[in-house]
Order: C-alpha cells, then structure tokens, then sequence
C-alpha cells in the first residue's frame, strides 16, 4: 500500500513539473521575442528548436498521463482513503476531492457535464 508520505511526493512532483513546463514555456517565449526584434536568425533558430523540444515533452507527458490514468485514479482514491484512515479532523478536505475526482472522471469518460 502505498504511504502517505509518498503520495505527497508524486503531488509535489507534479506540481513543479507543471511550474517547470509554464516557466520554460516563458523562457522560451522570451527568446523568440528577442529573435523577433534583434532580427537574429541565431536566436530564431534557438527559439525554433527549443519549441520543438518543448512540444515533443509536452506530448510525451500527455501520453504518459493517458497510459497511466487508471493507477492515478487509484492513487487518488488510496490518498482518500489514508485521509478517511487517520480520522483527521478535517475530512471535508477529502470528500471535496473524492467528489472533484469522480466528478472528473464522470466527465471524461462518459461525456456528462454537471
């Protein structure tokens, strides 16, 4: 079964990946505003290939999400149910995301909207 502690890392990882992609995103934004400007065929190239990079990461992140959305499921609900395990005080805090959970999924897959 999985640990508490190790859920909070896989949160944690996914959060600053998503804060790495919006940041490279920025950075890389930046660049091709530079090239723009300066009229830099250099910079444009740079800007050029980092976009390519950056778009074949964000794909493989999508598929990767895609192929593993069952295990995510479950590790949302195994997060939930450590959460309803402890008898925090706070279990508000848990059915909001079990309900954000399966609201989503409800959504995704059967195409239902609330």
């Amino acid at each position: 079964m999985i640990e508490q502690n190790e859920i909070y890392l896989q949160l944690m990882l996914s959060f600053w990946v998503l804060c790495g992609f919006g940041l490279a995103g920025a950075i890389i934004g930046l660049i091709g505003s530079f090239a723009g400007l300066c009229g830099s065929r250099c910079a444009a190239g740079v800007y050029l290939a980092l976009l390519i990079v950056m778009t074949v990461l964000e794909i493989g992140v999508g598929v990767f999400i895609i192929v593993y959305t069952p295990k995510i499921h479950g590790t949302v609900n195994r997060y939930v149910y450590i959460a309803e395990e402890m008898r925090s005080s706070n279990l508000q805090d848990a059915n909001v995301l079990l309900q954000r959970v399966k609201s989503y999924f409800i959504v995704r897959y059967l195409g239902l909207s609330f």
